[in-house]
């Protein structure tokens, strides 16, 4: 288990042994937790516990798009050199995306 943290413009991931008892509270307090990361050609996606996708190029932020508003978004997944990909929220939607787009091909929930 582990969590993927922005903070001061690091992408970092913290791995967590499966019985830490560490409080979550403290570490959602500092900041956002992306809990799932994919990768697309020379780019890496990241879900954040604030309902929003990143878009990561060479290191660095190249977009922040509004995906499962006010709920984390726990998953996501993508086929092997897919240009599209799938996201899931805690609000029980599943949503599909083309990557560079800010188009939803399809949602379920």
């Amino acid at each position: 288990m582990g969590e993927w943290r922005y903070n001061n413009g690091i992408l970092k991931h913290k791995r967590y042994a499966l019985d830490n008892n560490q409080d979550l509270s403290d570490i959602r307090a500092n900041g956002i937790i992306f809990y799932s990361i994919i990768f697309i050609g020379d780019m890496a996606i990241t879900s954040g516990s604030d309902g929003y996708l990143y878009v990561w190029k060479e290191g660095t932020l190249a977009k922040r798009q509004n995906a499962h508003p006010g709920h984390a978004v726990l998953s996501l997944y993508t086929a092997p050199n897919s240009k599209i990909f799938a996201s899931g929220g805690t609000n029980g939607r599943v949503v599909i995306w083309k990557i560079w787009s800010s188009l939803i091909i399809q949602h379920q929930g």
